[in-house]
């Protein structure tokens, strides 16, 4: 099973550089453009799931082994 990068927005962080610096840290992908695109409740108090898309700036996969098992890219095709 796979799942989608996830992480947490710091204090005085933006949803799009938040997304950029967890992407950079928990894969080593460099991301520029990023576009949000949906939300949902989260069971915890005071959390909400943002969704989003980012433009990767980089292909190379850095796996942070404290923070992923392994990532690796998808084909559109493989999305549905």
């Amino acid at each position: 099973m796979w799942s989608c990068l996830a992480g947490f927005v710091e204090p005085g962080e933006t949803i799009e550089d938040a997304v950029r610096r967890e992407t950079r840290e928990e894969a080593g992908i460099v991301c520029g453009r990023v576009v949000y695109f949906a939300s949902q409740p989260w069971p915890f108090p005071m959390s909400l799931m943002v969704g989003c898309y980012a433009r990767a700036c980089s292909r190379e996969i850095v796996v942070d082994r404290s923070e992923l098992d392994d990532a690796r890219w998808f084909e559109r095709e493989e999305s549905h």
